[in-house]
């Protein structure tokens, strides 16, 4: 037992109305979002207790807690300048300080993935929302005529538009 948290970052698919032939797959079905982890920790209450107070209004809930662009990037200020309140629980351990050079770069590197795009075999266009805890780009699949048409497709799909979150979340 104890306290564990975990950054999260999902991926949503748009549908496609007009293509849905183009929408991503797995296992023969339309892909609605796809999760990757982006980080965790172990027993970190004071990292934790300025994400609840910051951006929960203090209620400790256990609760998903959707974090944007702005939001990362005061995490990651409190955490360079040791502006983490102190915070204790039953069973959550305590923070040492040790700690900052990982949570930065853990942190660094969801802001990167928050405001990024995808990788081949895709490449993004100009983004087409921007807002709180979200980016949304358009996804063009990067495919030669020769590819698309070995697969079948007759006609060069519009894209895929794609949008992100990133949520924190705690048990113990």
């Amino acid at each position: 037992m104890g306290l564990d948290m975990y950054l999260t970052g999902r991926k949503y698919h748009w549908q496609s109305w007009d293509n849905p032939d183009q929408d991503r797959k797995e296992d023969g079905l339309p892909v609605e979002n796809v999760s990757v982890r982006l980080g965790y920790w172990r027993k970190h209450p004071n990292l934790h207790g300025f994400i609840v107070n910051e951006f929960a209004e203090g209620e400790d809930e256990q609760q998903n807690i959707a974090l944007s662009a702005d939001n990362i990037r005061a995490i990651i200020d409190a955490v360079k300048h040791g502006a983490l309140p102190e915070t204790s629980g039953f069973f959550f351990g305590k923070s040492d300080g040790s700690e900052k050079d990982e949570d930065i770069k853990i942190l660094e590197n969801a802001l990167k993935w928050l405001e990024g795009g995808d990788v081949a075999p895709v490449s993004l266009g100009e983004p087409i929302a921007i807002g709180a805890g979200f980016a949304a780009f358009e996804v063009k699949p990067d495919r030669t005529e020769a590819q698309l048409t070995e697969l079948g497709i007759k006609q060069k799909p519009k894209g895929q538009r794609v949008s992100r979150d990133v949520i924190y979340h705690s048990s113990w």
